[in-house]
């Protein structure tokens, strides 16, 4: 999915992603940390109050986990909102998984997880095609390394990506990616002004051509 404002995007993706989990028998548990952009603080915050859930801003990643193993009447969804790049530093996502898998997996009330991905910083800047995150880590850890980390869990897993063209290639807009049940839940869940700065065509082209570009010239420096 792409959008004409990033900002816009990602603040209402984790907004919509906060509601479908939300119900009277599980408890959705959002984790965001206390340095997230704006949009993405007011994201966490525009649903209405409700029992069915519950928002945590942490400051260390070990707080979820402590917060994970408290949970011990209600079954929960957790969602956890990540930043892959701050400061220029890739997050350590293979170090936060080892410590969090063991836990989830033991504990019978998580019912799933979704990780949200915030790549607005990763894209056009990191990994040896400048594809992003994922790009990275795929290409020190191989491409199935989120499979294999949660291959030991039962729950369902869900991985989102969103991120920033004009962080990456200096254009206006914003983008989702996932698997096409969670993209289609989006579509109906997410706010109304999501949708309401589609991107130019001329954008759209844009931010295809550059990832073409990308790709290309790692296959061009692959084979010289």
């Amino acid at each position: 999915m792409i959008c004409g404002d990033a900002e816009i995007t990602i603040g209402s993706t984790l907004s919509a992603l906060i509601m479908p989990c939300a119900s009277k028998k599980i408890v959705n548990r959002i984790f965001v940390p206390v340095n997230a952009p704006q949009s993405v603080m007011a994201g966490a915050k525009l649903n209405r109050p409700s029992k069915s859930i519950k928002v945590t801003f942490y400051s260390d990643f070990d707080d979820i986990l402590t917060e994970i193993n408290s949970i011990c009447h209600k079954k929960s969804h957790i969602t956890i909102y990540l930043q892959t790049v701050v400061d220029g530093v890739a997050l350590d996502m293979i170090g936060l998984l080892e410590k969090a898998v063991p836990i989830l997996k033991r504990h019978s009330k998580v019912t799933g997880v979704t990780i949200m991905l915030n790549d607005s910083n990763g894209l056009g800047r990191v990994g040896p095609r400048s594809l992003g995150y994922l790009n990275l880590m795929e290409a020190n850890h191989g491409v199935n390394f989120l499979k294999k980390a949660f291959s030991t869990l039962n729950c369902p897993i869900d991985v989102i990506v969103a991120g920033s063209w004009f962080d990456a290639f200096g254009h206006q807009g914003g983008y989702v990616i996932g698997t096409a049940s969670l993209v289609e839940c989006l579509t109906w869940d997410a706010k109304a002004f999501f949708f309401s700065t589609p991107p130019m065509p001329l954008q759209a082209a844009m931010s295809d051509r550059m990832l073409r570009l990308l790709s290309e010239q790692a296959i061009e420096h692959v084979e010289n």
